[in-house]
C-alpha cells in the first residue's frame, strides 16, 4: 500500500481513489504521511505543505464531505521541522479526529488544509485584485473586515511586512503572500491564540459565504497555544512597540511623518498604542 502525494489517501492501484493523483509505489511511505509543522520564524514553509497551489487540491464535497486524516501520521516528543525542533505543547491530551486541524505534535492535518484552501480560493476571486493566486494586503484587509476585526493604521506599509517577516511567511513581494505563506499566516494565527482565531476563522466564513461539510467547532482548534507561537506573536508586538517608540523619539515621526503630517503621524501612533494594548492589533 502506498500513500497519495496530493491527499495522504493510502491505496493500491495506479491513482489515487480521493483526488486521481498518479501513484508512485517506489516513494517512501514516512515522506508521503508526514505533514509539515510551523516553520521556523526565519524559514519561509516547505513547498510540500498543502499542496504547490490551493488549486491543484481537491475542495470539499469535490470527492468526499468529511477530511481523511488517515495518511498523517504523529510522533512523541518533539517534533522536528527545518527549522529545529519545534516545541512540545502543553501536557494535555488531545484526542485526535476526523476535522481536527493539528496533530498532537503542531502538525496540520487535513481538516486544516481544506479549511486554508477554501478561504484562500474565497478571497482570491471576490477581492482584488482577483484571480492572482496570491493573497495581497487587500484580500487580508477583507478577511479581517468580514469577521468585524479593526484594520490598525499603517496596515500595509507597516503591519503586515513586520508581521509577515515575524512568523516567517513566503511572500511573491511586498505584502504578498503565496499560497505557502498563506499557510503559515493561518497555522500562526491558530496556533498562538485558538480563542480568538476559532471565532475569527467561523466569521470569516460565514462572511464570505464558505460552506463547510462538516460543523466548526471550538475542540477541533488546539486547547492551548503553542509556545513557540506565542513568543513570535510577543516578537512582533514588541517590535511594533520599538517602532512607535522611535516615531514619538524623532521630533519629525521618523518613517510615520513619510506619509502624514507630524501631527496625524502622532495621532496614528497613538492608535496603534491603543490597539496593541487592547490586544486588537493583528487578531
Amino acid at each position: 500500500m502506498v500513500y497519495c502525494g496530493e491527499c495522504g489517501t493510502p491505496g493500491e492501484g495506479r491513482f489515487c481513489i480521493e483526488c486521481g493523483t498518479r501513484l508512485h509505489s517506489g516513494e517512501s511511505s514516512s515522506a508521503v504521511k508526514r505533514e509539515d509543522s510551523l516553520p521556523n520564524a526565519s524559514q519561509a514553509e516547505p513547498l510540500s505543505s498543502g499542496g504547490t497551489s490551493p488549486y491543484s487540491s481537491p475542495t470539499p464535497g469535490s470527492s468526499s464531505t468529511r477530511p481523511n486524516v488517515r495518511g498523517v501520521s504523529t510522533v512523541s516528543g518533539s517534533a522536528t521541522t527545518q527549522g529545529g525542533t519545534f516545541p512540545a505543547t502543553p501536557n494535555v491530551p488531545q484526542q485526535e479526529s476526523p476535522t481536527q486541524l493539528f496533530g498532537s505534535q503542531g502538525y496540520r492535518l487535513e481538516a486544516f488544509h481544506i479549511i486554508s484552501r477554501e478561504l484562500f480560493i474565497a478571497l482570491d476571486r471576490t477581492t482584488l485584485p482577483t484571480g492572482t493566486q496570491l493573497i495581497e494586503a487587500s484580500k487580508i484587509r477583507r478577511f479581517k473586515e468580514v469577521a468585524g476585526r479593526p484594520i490598525p493604521p499603517f496596515f500595509e506599509s507597516h503591519v503586515l511586512p513586520l508581521y509577515y517577516q515575524t512568523i516567517g511567511a513566503q511572500c511573491a513581494g511586498s505584502s504578498v503572500l503565496t499560497w505557502e505563506g498563506w499557510n503559515t499566516y493561518l497555522a500562526h494565527k491558530i496556533l498562538s491564540n485558538p480563542d480568538d482565531t476559532f471565532a475569527h476563522i467561523g466569521a470569516a466564513l460565514r462572511g464570505l459565504g464558505i460552506q463547510l461539510p462538516w460543523p466548526l467547532v471550538r475542540s477541533d482548534f488546539p486547547a492551548y497555544a503553542y509556545p513557540d507561537a506565542a513568543a513570535r506573536e510577543l516578537q512582533f508586538q514588541q517590535g511594533i512597540r520599538d517602532y512607535i517608540g522611535a516615531s514619538f523619539s524623532s521630533g519629525a515621526y521618523s518613517g510615520l511623518a513619510r506619509r502624514r503630517s507630524g501631527m496625524a503621524a502622532g495621532i496614528a501612533a497613538r492608535s496603534l498604542t491603543g490597539l496593541l494594548s487592547n490586544g486588537f492589533l493583528f487578531n
